[in-house]
């Protein structure tokens, strides 16, 4: 595998001042799905992206199961009117921080980041065949450099480039890789 250099594809956010817009919030170790449920109960509006996996029973080891694991561990995304206070969000239980910017205002994802990532959420319902090729919506891992064990999801492939998101810096941003330096997340 060849240790080829990254191409960062979109680096920040838009400036438009839409009244809605997705902020990144991190959960506390494995309470993504109580920190979503909380944010929903108090009238936000949410979303977790998915993947399923393969995995073994806890107890009964030869039987497997598929399991619906968070693509970006810890990451979730809640929307945000703009002109409201953020601090709500941030004191919601389950809710570890909201991402900020220097100015200590929410980070919100680029326009159509999030939208690209529920896309591909029916594509992430079922476990990745061994061997299949790659396909906007896939959940994978970046395999070298120092990106190493990163949690993507592909968003494009053209020719031998895959196009990936990753949460990276506290912002969900767009990467182009070559799709030899991608493996699936379950290895």
């Amino acid at each position: 595998m060849s240790e080829t250099a990254l191409t960062l594809v979109q680096t920040n956010g838009s400036a438009d001042a839409s009244a809605h817009r997705w902020a990144v919030v991190v959960s506390h170790r494995h309470a993504e799905h109580w920190a979503v449920a909380n944010l929903a109960h108090n009238g936000y509006q949410t979303y977790l992206p998915l993947y399923a996996s393969r995995e073994r029973h806890p107890r009964l080891r030869w039987i497997w199961r598929v399991v619906q694991l968070p693509l970006f561990p810890r990451y979730a995304f809640v929307l945000h009117a703009t002109d409201q206070p953020w601090i709500p969000i941030r004191y919601t239980p389950g809710v570890r921080a909201l991402i900020v910017d220097a100015e200590r205002k929410p980070q919100y994802a680029r326009n159509g980041a999030v939208e690209a990532l529920q896309a591909g959420d029916a594509l992430r319902c079922s476990p990745r065949p061994p061997g299949a090729e790659w396909a906007p919506g896939d959940a994978c891992s970046l395999a070298a450099g120092v990106f190493k064990g990163q949690p993507a999801a592909v968003t494009a492939i053209e020719d031998e480039i895959a196009e990936v998101s990753v949460i990276m810096l506290g912002e969900l941003r767009t990467v182009r890789v070559p799709v030899e330096c991608l493996i699936p997340r379950d290895e």
